[in-house]
């Protein structure tokens, strides 16, 4: 593998380059090893397995987080239990989604867990010191003897689960074959032999958006937080009133006297949500406002997503599959000194997103790499980005490819009226440059002279990397 051995280190102080004391070139490098060794991983199941092993890993990080949350507080747990690698993959997945992760942590009552970052150098020492006896002993402390560390393609499909019917709340056992099956296929129901009922996918999203309503207080996902990341006040709680309300409605008006049952699917109860929104004797109309956000909140959040989280993390992890393998495969990192320009231009990229705060940016593979890497730091991440941009900016990978090209073009233009250079592998640096149109200036300035201070970043000395026709002639 190409990035399974130590990465290097300064040969003297100050020469490579530190964004928010967390997005080093080392994070970078590890998070490089990460993303090969995941596609190596899935790379060792077949299409059905590799199914299977998402679903588990699934309900393993679940646990996971759940562990975390409630080991006592001068437990040292986490430093020495390094997850197995689905599970770290999943954890990141999540956490490449900012504003889900935070939100999520709110409603779930695991802010310990926000507090931690992705253990990326001890996920890269596994790979020398393997399995530890200690960590094989704390996960059968916590998982038990039948559920295995490492999932593999012999012992991916052994043993059972139990899902809970969304209907009487009894624990239906099932194997893992069955599982696999219902949870990659909307269509697929398993029987509960107490009530006979089937629970899908949609029965059981619907069944968690009710608890959700009933035992979280109206914590719904894709409701809790402002569009700069922040969260509501009580105050600003519109769409919570606006539900309570439908809630109370349905109690008066549906034959069944409940908003949310399982059986009632999405698009039924967005329907009801508008129908009792509507208040023709309100002058403000603000709850007939919230019936659109709202109803887009639960589509975006618990259509057909049984898990606890605000996204699907199965889908969410295809998603990445493409950057990890053109991260990994199609570029030429020369580490440690492309690794270096990743950071720098990451930096330049925070700062023309201040200068065109209006306008999606798309970053090129590189800058990505040190954007994840940094979403990887969960708290330092918010910190960051709110003490510079005023806002925790999120990571959106659901946009599509044709909108993704577009704005693909608007970065590279705004970068080209801001440092005169385009974006993608330009050696030069905007120091050296100059900026044409006096009607760009402006922002220019603005973009450069964010009050990144001492500790927040630094450009190192390490030069750029050596272009293909720098590396022919050397050759």
């Amino acid at each position: 593998m190409k990035f399974a051995y130590t990465p290097p280190k300064e040969i003297k102080k100050g020469d490579f380059p530190v964004l928010g004391e967390v997005v080093t070139i080392e994070n970078c490098f590890y998070y490089l090893s990460l993303m090969e060794r995941f596609l190596r991983y899935k790379d060792s199941f077949d299409s059905e397995r590799l199914k299977a092993m998402l679903a588990r890993s699934e309900l393993r990080y679940i646990k996971w987080r759940d562990i975390i949350e409630t080991s006592p507080k001068d437990s040292h747990i986490f430093e020495s239990f390094v997850p197995p690698l689905d599970v770290a993959y999943m954890w990141h997945a999540h956490m490449l989604s900012p504003f889900r992760y935070f939100e999520d942590a709110i409603r779930l009552g695991q802010m310990k867990m926000y507090k931690k970052n992705f253990p990326l150098a001890a996920l890269h020492q596994s790979l020398f010191t393997g399995v530890t006896a200690a960590v094989d002993c704390q996960w059968r402390q916590f998982y038990g003897y039948e559920e295995p560390y490492i999932l593999t393609l012999e012992n991916v499909m052994s043993g059972t689960t139990t899902l809970p019917c969304s209907f009487c709340t009894a624990d239906m056992e099932c194997s893992w074959y069955e599982y696999t099956h219902w949870r990659h296929n909307p269509g697929v129901g398993i029987k509960c032999q107490v009530c006979l009922q089937d629970t899908t996918l949609s029965t059981a999203s619907m069944a968690r958006l009710n608890y959700d309503i009933e035992e979280r207080a109206f914590l719904i996902a894709g409701t809790l937080l402002l569009p700069n990341g922040a969260v509501k006040s009580k105050y600003e709680l519109k769409l919570q009133k606006a539900l309570v309300h439908c809630v109370q409605e349905a109690v008066d008006q549906l034959p069944e006297g409940r908003l949310v049952t399982p059986s009632r699917s999405v698009d039924e109860l967005v329907k009801l949500i508008e129908r009792f929104c509507e208040d023709p004797h309100s002058l403000s109309q603000s709850r007939a406002k919230a019936a659109q956000p709202l109803g887009s909140a639960i589509r975006s959040c618990y259509h057909n997503n049984p898990s606890p989280f605000s996204l699907d993390l199965i889908q969410a992890v295809g998603r990445q599959h493409e950057f990890n393998y053109k991260a990994t495969n199609m570029v030429n990192w020369q580490v440690p000194y492309g690794t270096g320009r990743a950071i720098r231009q990451y930096f330049m990229f925070l700062k023309i997103m201040v200068a065109y705060e209006n306008q999606i940016m798309v970053p090129t593979l590189e800058i990505d790499l040190a954007w994840h890497t940094h979403m990887l730091h969960p708290q330092p991440y918010r910190a960051f980005t709110f003490k510079h941009i005023t806002a925790m900016i999120n990571h959106d990978d659901t946009i599509s490819p044709e909108t993704l090209r577009e704005y693909a073009d608007g970065t590279d233009k705004a970068w080209l009226n801001s440092l005169g250079h385009n974006l993608i592998n330009n050696r030069e640096s905007a120091e050296n440059r100059t900026t044409k149109g006096s009607s760009f200036m402006g922002r220019f300035r603005k973009a450069m002279t964010i009050g990144f201070g001492s500790g927040d970043y630094y450009a190192g000395t390490l030069p750029d990397p050596l272009t293909p026709e720098m590396l022919r002639q050397a050759a």
